[in-house]
């Protein structure tokens, strides 16, 4: 839905799952088209259930996410990778007239069937959670659709889709090299050449404070949002 289609609720926000969805759609495909995203559903949407619509707590559990495969964003490959994993905050997901439960769902998770709806050809839609299935988080108890962790974060990229690695020093093992490092390295007023050094993490910690971030001095999706691609 464009922001012109957005109708309904005002006080409205998405589920935390969805923001690190986005975020690393965003991430991993930087030049995507976003023509057909949408989170927030239209007057049509009011009409059916749908995770398009703020639930009781005026949570939006759904995202749909351009197809675009020009610039990397092949949703044939998203789809794939999501059922692989089954993730479980995945409620379900329409692509390409069909459609698959995710565990949340419940009904035959991980088995795409034959959807006569919209047939979601331009775009992936995903829905997460729902008010019922509840994790323990850090810092206390929280709704399946609220936990934050990154999707598909543990498959190497040729199979992830959106993953992209974390940028972090490991105490023991080989310094840190490569693009993204010295993206980062440039971003953070450091020479390109060179590794993700210990100096490298102690001013990326000053950065991450002054965008508001946890000062960890790992470099994942927010971070490289908010510092390399700002």
């Amino acid at each position: 839905m464009t922001a012109t289609e957005e109708v309904g609720a005002t006080n409205w926000r998405t589920a935390h799952a969805i923001d690190t969805f986005i975020a690393q759609c965003n991430w991993r495909w930087p030049h995507r088209s976003t023509a057909s995203d949408g989170t927030l559903g239209d007057t049509r949407h009011q009409q059916e259930t749908s995770g398009h619509n703020p639930n009781k707590y005026d949570v939006v559990r759904a995202f749909d996410c351009t197809e675009d495969p020009t610039h990397g964003a092949d949703m044939n490959v998203l789809w794939h990778a999501l059922a692989h994993t089954l993730d479980p905050r995945m409620y379900y997901m329409i692509w390409d007239r069909h459609i698959m439960d995710g565990k949340p769902g419940g009904n035959q998770p991980g088995v795409a069937r034959t959807y006569s709806g919209d047939p979601h050809t331009n775009h992936l839609h995903i829905s997460v959670g729902s008010d019922t299935y509840p994790y323990q988080g850090t810092g206390g108890r929280a709704s399946l659709y609220d936990d934050p962790r990154e999707w598909l974060a543990f498959l190497p990229s040729s199979h992830g889709a959106i993953y992209r690695r974390v940028l972090q020093v490991t105490k023991g093992q080989t310094e840190m090299t490569g693009t993204d490092v010295a993206a980062l390295r440039a971003a953070l007023g450091f020479s390109a050449n060179g590794a993700f050094t210990t100096k490298v993490r102690d001013r990326l910690k000053s950065a991450q404070e002054k965008k508001g971030l946890t000062p960890d001095g790992v470099c994942g999706i927010r971070s490289w949002l908010a510092v390399v691609r700002s």
